[in-house]
């Protein structure tokens, strides 16, 4: 079936994601998903098919192993409530390793698994299973390794997400019966690659708003938006704090930010001992820099996608014609039918040539569409509800799955 529908979504629309590219695998209105760590889980696939999941670890409490010169070991580490690296972070002043690698990032909003490496000096100990007082915090070791992990080394990410149904609306119900009929189908179907919500925010998606301000050399009004401009769903506190650096009350927003708000503390503490808007930023490091270039260049693609789909009247007619596109940055040119909507895209953004910070923007290409790595798995909990499982290759996001299939329904 080919065609499309317009979000009506303003977070969609704001972050490129301006169609549902499958309406053929809407299973109809009614049925929600609100994302927390109790209804989203996310392990880890490592590229032989183990999964990432403390349950199959063997515990070793109280077991401590000391290093040889160098040593690599893997352990699996799961979380709730912290970032990929927030936990990085707990675990370096805890154990006091300091190269700690991991192949992909796990959002924070998810209760989720994942393989880390830590490399190891002669007669450190490490215990092999440890549980940390913040975000739910263990790690198991699983075996020792050649080499550290780098990103992208997994195969893929195994998902378990809740999907409801309200037991009392029979327009619910009928859609919960036909998403048990689509679940078996989804192997074989093809979805649009958008970048989901997570990469840019879930709670205040702005990341690639600071990104564009970035890539322009407006540092002031990147910095405005990493510590001002309140969101409704933040925390009181924190829109406390972004209102007094809005008022110019730099120290004072300093003290109301949480400690976990590190990027924003660290920024402050620079502006407070006057460094310029430029160096402020430029002292967060590179990989910071990265996250918000990167966001941007993500919001474009998605941009670009969207927009490709419409000009072939749907997504299924692209797929004839295109399997990959560049990700945008000002120095590609338009060498097929495919490529030219990137560059389009980045021109109506006003970004033509390459900037002071170009050189954080992704120079590859990314598939348009991903596929489901094996079936998905609709379990029911009731007839009403059910833990829709599968698994996703590197870099496609489940929420973009999920937004096809229950569209407004879906709350990350």
């Amino acid at each position: 079936m080919n065609g499309y529908v317009e979000s009506k979504n303003p977070i969609d629309k704001a972050l490129g994601l301006l169609l549902y590219a499958r309406p053929d695998l809407f299973a109809g209105p009614g049925l929600t998903h609100v994302k927390s760590p109790l209804t989203f889980k996310v392990y880890e696939v490592s590229s032989d098919g183990f999964i990432a999941n403390i349950q199959n670890v063997a515990r070793e409490e109280g077991h401590e192993y000391v290093c040889s010169d160098r040593e690599v070991l893997e352990f699996v580490l799961c979380k709730e409530g912290l970032s990929t690296y927030e936990a990085v972070r707990v675990l370096r002043r805890s154990l006091g390793v300091a190269k700690i690698g991991f192949s992909g990032v796990k959002d924070s909003e998810a209760n989720s698994c994942q393989f880390i490496t830590m490399v190891c000096s002669t007669g450190v100990s490490i215990r092999k299973y440890a549980v940390f007082p913040v975000g739910k915090l263990r790690i198991a070791f699983l075996r020792f390794r050649e080499r550290p992990l780098r990103r992208g080394q997994h195969l893929g990410n195994l998902f378990k997400v809740l999907i409801r149904a309200s037991p009392y609306n029979p327009v619910s119900l009928k859609s919960f019966i036909n998403l048990r009929r689509i679940t078996p189908k989804l192997v074989n179907e093809a979805l649009p690659n958008y970048f989901g919500y997570q990469r840019f925010g879930t709670r205040r998606p702005t990341t690639h708003i600071v990104g564009k301000h970035l890539l322009l050399g407006d540092y002031e009004e990147a910095i405005r938006y990493i510590l001002g401009v309140p969101m409704e769903g933040e925390l009181g506190v924190v829109r406390e704090a972004r209102e007094l650096y809005e008022r110019g009350m730099l120290a004072t927003a300093y003290r109301r930010f949480p400690k976990s708000f590190t990027i924003e503390r660290k920024l402050l503490r620079y502006l407070l001992k006057g460094r310029s808007s430029k160096e402020s930023v430029m002292m967060l490091g590179a990989n910071i820099i990265r996250m918000y270039i990167e966001a941007y260049q993500s919001y474009i693609f998605n941009l670009a996608l969207s927009r490709a789909i419409i000009d072939f009247e749907g997504f299924t007619r692209l797929l004839r014609r295109c399997e990959i596109m560049p990700m945008p940055r000002p120095d590609v040119r338009v060498y097929d039918e495919c490529s030219k909507y990137a560059v389009d895209a980045l021109k109506d953004e006003g970004i033509e040539r390459s900037t002071e910070l170009s050189r954080y923007l992704n120079r590859g290409v990314r598939q348009i569409y991903f596929k489901l790595i094996g079936e998905a798995v609709c379990s029911e909990v009731s007839n009403h509800a059910c833990w829709l499982t599968f698994i996703l290759p590197v870099s496609a996001y489940a929420t973009i799955l999920l937004r096809e299939l229950i569209r407004d329904g879906l709350r990350v």
